[in-house]
Order: structure tokens, then C-alpha cells, then sequence
């Protein structure tokens, strides 16, 4: 026991392997299985697998294998766990594996293979998402940042989907920091998957991470060519692979939605090119990113089009450090990105894809105007906060992401019968003096006109005079924070703002002086505070003349 345990700390990796077997593919799991059992990488590396069976099989539960070399037919790694049955398309189980493996099966480098169905970054696009359990109806969802959380606090240095359409910009954005290098198809994957043998083979005699990274893909596309181990036929089929370093990715993503904001006011430039490129994903509406760059800067009338493409075509291949294809004469093989060709088809998903972290960049605005016209409304929304002190109301609503930046107009209806409309752009919150109680309304409008109107909410005065308030409370940045005085006679006067910790520690003191004629007087909080202060409880202290005042303030960071 001791030298098995010592055998475990000291290898140089830990490879684990999800099954998420249970919707059709548990036949394909063990010719899989038995395949790693052909390398004897198994013999030198902790490779753990977990596989979720078919109810209606032999093997009906979730069983965990640590792989050995066994050239034998039939699995004959030993099964070290039998969990029952579990839900493989929650990413709690899939985190659980993860955390298990990595804590149990020490070594100095962690990969992790995702082995199962999927579609890319899609919620349920057709039925199916990523690693999805026929029993439970579950999958693991992208857009909800789901593989995300199953990854927090998981460093990798390879992270490898045996999966369908996996390898996106989208998906990238979403797990970087989580894996050095991510490995994944953009099209379709066949059942058999990766030729787990080979790689494992390879594996064992790379001589770095690089080199592994670096060759997965070509093993993978290689085993598809006609005459290989997996197309012993002589026709093509459609394969590709890519691996990519993700330590630059961010810059690449900037560079990225710095070219969809310069172009998004002519879009028309791109139109050729989406019509004769290959398409991609369950709905064919994703397109590979390099093969859009080399059209255009291949065929692009339009010199400024034309540096810009070859420019981030360089930038693109810098990050993908590896990439294949079969039967798609090399012009693909990169990583897919969302380009619907029709309108209908953004309408559609717009509501799934808004949510990723991707899209919080320039690519809605940019395919939004491709498609022009705009038939989307924003989506509806609620005021979430409305707190009047005294003669200032305070609002804030929903911001659902937009494909455009949004005009929102404020509909104040007084109750002696007056009304006033206040116009904010692209923003979540206002406020405002007002002198009477009423009730209010918001429209959201995008740049095509289309309008969704808030629910109507009443809003009333309340004065109380002797008050100090600090709002929003509690603040959660000093940038947006106020602190307003109310109270009749200090109009003229000096005053003097001290900050506390709850400690009692002096955080700040300021000097200031009231404007004649008022009872209202409001301060920003970062000019009293000049630096980033810690999240807690803070105490304001005010005088003004012989008069006090004191309140207390949360910051939340």
C-alpha cells in the first residue's frame, strides 16, 4: 500500500477522464476504455475515468476506473469506485470527479478530458447541451457559465473535449484562466472520438506540454484519413482539431472586439464572405474564424478591411499554436464563432448566447446591424430599486444585454396632473429632484425603435429634516455613492465630513461649504474618499454650525 500511494504522489501526470455515457454512447465509452487500455501510459500516468452507463445495460451505474495496460479483449482496469446511479449533466458531478481526482491521484500535471455529446455553447439548442443524462434530462450548460463552475479553483495545463463543436471563441472566452492549453473540434466529432491509444502513446514520450498540445490535434485528424485506424475507406471525412494557448487569449479576445466595433458601421463588407465560407454547430450558424479572415484578406475590395483581417489572421495563429482539418482543404480548423446568416436565427438564440461572457463584447452589436433590421425588442425588465429621500428619488432597473446600446426614457406623471420625461443612454440608474408625489415608468428603445415598457410604480415625498443619508446604501462603488444633507438653515454654512471604520479608525475628513439658500446639499463620495476603501461598516459623522449629524454606510466591493 505504501508503494502504491508513493506511485500516485510521484507521477508526472493525472489524467481524468468524464463519461458522460448515459444518452446513447455507453458502447463507444468501453470501446474507449478499452482502447486506453492499449497504451501503456496507463502503467506510467494516474489515468482515472468515470463513466455514467446506460440504465439499460450490464453496467447500468456510474463506476470509476483507474486505466492500466491490458492488450486483452474486454475492460480489465479495475473499477476502484461503483457510485450508483448520478446525474453526468449536472457540473456539480462533474466538479465532484474533478476535486476527487486531482486530491486523490497527486502529480505535477492535471488534464482533464470532457468525453460525451454536445453543441457547443448552446443552453438546449435541438435538446442537447454538453454532457447530457437521458435520465435526468440535465446537461452541462455554457451559457449558464456552468463548466465554469465546475472548473473553479481547477487549474489544468490541458483541458481536451471528446465532443461536438466544443472548440468556439465563445467557450474559450468562458474557461480562460481555467486550462494552459484547450484542445477541441468545431465540427462534428464521430462516436469513436479521439484514438485514445495513439494519443496515450504519443503522450508518454512528448517531451513537454507544448509538444503535446501541439500534436493531439494532428493524431486526432490523422486517425480520419482515409486508410487510417478510424477510415479504412478511401473517401473523406470532416475533422477538425485545434489546440490553443490560452496565456494570450485575453489580448486576442481585446484585439477581436476591437475589429468587430470598427466594423460593425459596415457590415455589408462582410456579406460575400459569410456567404461562401463553411458553416458549422447543430443550426449551421457558426462559421470558422480564420477561414472568415483569409477570405477577406484574400478577396476584400476594401484595403483597410484588408490589413485589419491579416492583422488579426496573425493574431489568431499566434494563440492557436496547433490546427487540423479533413476533407475542408485546410482552410478551417481554427475555432468556430457565432455569424448567423439570417435574422430569424439570431432572434432565436439571441436570448441563450446574451448571457455568455463573450457577448458582452462587440460581437451583438456587430451581428445585430449584419441582420439589420432590428425586430427585437429589449427584453422586459423591472425598476429594481426606488427610494426617495426627501426631494431626490433614486432609481435603478434591469439592463438586460442588448444587441444595441439602449435609450431609456423616464416617464414622470405628477398628481396635480404634470408630467417630464428624463432620457438616459445605455444605463441602469438615475435620480432626480422632484417636489410632488406621482408615478413612473420606463421605455427601453434600441437603435431600430423597437420599445419595451417597465411596469408602473408610485412614488411619494417624505422630507425629514436633521438627516444625513448615504445612497445607494449599500454602496458597492465610491464612484457612485453620494451623501446628501437635508435640513433647513444651512445654506451659507461651513461643514465639516469625517469617515470612519468601525473600528473607530479616521478613514477620511473633508471641508466643504454650503451653497446660500438650500436644504439640500449632496457630496460625492470619492470626493471625500480618494482611494478604494475595503468591504464592511462605516460610520459618517457631519457638523455644520453647533448641529451633528451620523449615520452609518456599508461598502460592498
Amino acid at each position: 500500500m505504501i508503494s502504491f500511494i508513493s506511485s500516485l504522489i510521484s507521477a508526472e501526470w493525472t489524467i481524468l477522464i468524464y463519461m458522460a455515457a448515459d444518452n446513447g454512447l455507453h458502447n463507444y465509452a468501453l470501446q474507449d476504455i478499452e482502447e486506453m487500455e492499449l497504451s501503456q501510459f496507463g502503467n506510467e500516468a494516474n489515468i482515472i475515468v468515470q463513466m455514467d452507463g446506460d440504465q439499460n445495460s450490464n453496467l447500468p451505474n456510474t463506476y470509476r476506473y483507474r486505466i492500466n495496460y491490458h492488450p486483452e479483449e474486454g475492460i480489465q482496469s479495475a473499477i476502484i469506485s461503483n457510485l450508483g446511479e448520478s446525474d453526468s449533466g449536472s457540473y456539480l458531478t462533474l466538479k465532484s470527479f474533478v476535486e476527487w481526482g486531482f486530491n486523490r491521484y497527486k502529480s505535477e500535471k492535471k488534464a482533464l478530458v470532457v468525453w460525451s455529446h454536445a453543441n457547443g455553447w448552446a443552453k438546449n439548442i435541438n435538446g442537447k447541451g454538453i454532457a447530457p443524462d437521458n435520465d435526468s434530462e440535465s446537461f452541462i450548460s455554457m451559457s449558464e457559465h456552468q463548466m465554469q463552475a465546475a472548473l473553479h479553483n481547477i487549474n489544468l495545463d490541458l483541458l481536451i473535449y471528446d465532443a461536438c463543436n466544443m472548440q468556439s471563441i465563445e467557450n474559450l472566452t468562458e474557461l480562460k484562466g481555467r486550462a494552459k492549453y484547450i484542445i477541441g473540434s468545431e465540427e462534428l466529432v464521430p462516436a469513436t472520438g479521439l484514438p485514445y491509444s495513439q494519443v496515450f502513446d504519443y503522450w508518454s514520450i512528448a517531451e513537454n506540454i507544448d509538444s503535446i498540445a501541439v500534436n493531439i490535434p494532428k493524431i486526432y485528424v490523422d486517425a480520419y484519413r482515409p486508410g487510417n485506424i478510424y477510415n479504412p475507406g478511401p473517401f473523406l471525412q470532416k475533422i477538425t482539431s485545434s489546440a490553443v494557448k490560452m496565456e494570450n487569449y485575453s489580448n486576442f479576445e481585446n484585439s477581436l472586439n476591437s475589429y468587430l466595433n470598427k466594423w460593425s458601421n459596415d457590415t455589408e463588407l462582410f456579406i460575400n464572405a459569410r456567404e461562401n465560407i463553411n458553416e458549422f454547430g447543430i443550426s449551421y450558424t457558426d462559421i470558422d474564424l480564420k477561414e472568415l479572415l483569409l477570405y477577406l484578406s484574400l478577396n476584400s475590395e476594401n484595403p483597410e478591411l484588408v490589413n485589419d483581417s491579416e492583422e488579426l489572421y496573425t493574431n489568431l495563429l499566434e494563440i492557436f499554436v496547433s490546427h487540423d482539418s479533413s476533407s475542408f482543404n485546410y482552410k478551417v480548423g481554427t475555432a468556430s464563432i457565432w455569424f448567423p446568416k439570417y435574422s430569424y436565427q439570431f432572434q432565436n438564440n439571441w436570448q441563450i448566447y446574451r448571457n455568455l461572457n463573450f457577448a458582452q463584447g462587440q460581437i451583438g452589436n456587430f451581428l445585430n446591424k449584419f441582420l439589420a433590421p432590428d425586430e427585437i425588442p429589449p427584453f422586459p425588465f423591472f425598476i429594481t430599486k426606488k427610494l426617495v429621500l426627501n426631494e431626490t428619488i433614486f432609481l435603478e432597473w434591469e439592463n438586460h444585454l442588448d444587441p444595441d446600446p439602449l435609450t431609456y426614457y423616464l416617464n414622470f406623471n405628477f398628481e396635480d396632473g404634470s408630467s417630464q420625461i428624463f432620457t438616459v443612454i445605455n444605463n441602469d440608474s438615475f435620480e432626480t429632484v422632484i417636489r410632488q408625489a406621482g408615478k413612473l415608468y420606463i421605455i427601453a428603445e434600441d437603435a431600430s425603435g423597437n420599445r419595451t415598457i417597465s411596469e408602473t410604480v408610485d412614488f411619494d415625498i417624505s422630507r425629514n429634516y436633521g438627516k444625513i443619508y448615504i445612497a445607494p446604501n449599500p454602496v458597492k462603488s465610491i464612484d457612485t455613492g453620494k451623501i446628501i444633507i437635508y435640513d433647513t438653515n444651512i445654506g451659507g454654512k461651513r461643514g465639516e465630513l469625517s469617515i470612519f471604520s468601525i473600528s473607530g479608525k479616521e478613514i477620511s475628513k473633508k471641508m466643504f461649504e454650503i451653497p446660500t439658500g438650500i436644504n439640500e446639499f449632496k457630496l460625492a463620495l470619492n470626493e471625500v474618499v480618494s482611494h478604494k476603501i475595503s468591504s464592511g461598516i462605516y460610520l459618517c459623522t457631519i457638523k455644520i454650525g453647533n448641529k451633528g449629524y451620523k449615520t452609518k454606510f456599508a461598502i460592498e466591493n
